[in-house]
């Protein structure tokens, strides 16, 4: 062989070699690229649920100390009609934020969070419906009605702390704040 061939047979021999780890170096890069993104994308997830998580329990603590007003109230001997209404006007706002944060739980999941959050809200649910009844029949009446609506009350506050406690449990799972 001559020099020039063995010239061009090392420039060939050096280009492909250039190009193979140019190509492995891209490779590597995107693939690192790829990890830091779903990486980042997984800590962001986590920071959400952590904040739709904390809003759920705020939301629910919230409804739950204005539904023991409203037992306040319809216990006292001097309630009346505004107060009763006003307590249930911002009873029922409650509501709504709960539901909100709810939803938020509910589409951040996962599937194990998302069920024991739809329990927590269908017991407030429960709770605040019976509340509601509650208050409209002594608004109705003047005055709050005789009957069982303090043990049903009792009954649905305790339900609901089991439901806390569970989607509490569920949440440090999912955060995997367990230990």
């Amino acid at each position: 062989m001559d020099g020039a061939v063995v010239g061009l047979l090392g420039t060939l021999v050096g280009a492909l070699g250039g190009l193979g780890g140019g190509w492995i170096s891209v490779h590597g890069q995107r693939r690192h690229q790829r990890d830091q993104l779903l990486e980042e994308r997984n800590r962001r997830l986590h920071d959400q649920r952590i904040e739709a998580y904390a809003a759920y329990i705020s939301t629910t603590r919230i409804l739950n100390g204005e539904l023991w007003k409203l037992f306040d109230e319809l216990t006292a001997r001097a309630g009346s009609c505004e107060t009763w209404t006003a307590c249930l006007l911002e009873m029922h706002r409650c509501w709504t934020d709960l539901s909100t944060a709810a939803a938020r739980v509910n589409m951040l999941g996962p599937n194990e969070v998302a069920v024991e959050a739809d329990k927590l809200h269908n017991s407030m649910r429960t709770w605040h419906v019976l509340c509601a009844e509650w208050a409209r029949a002594a608004i109705h009446a003047g005055h709050p009605p005789q009957g069982t609506h303090e043990i049903h009350f009792r009954a649905a506050a305790d339900a609901k702390r089991i439901r806390i406690s569970s989607f509490q449990q569920a949440t440090r799972h999912a955060l995997n704040t367990t230990t």
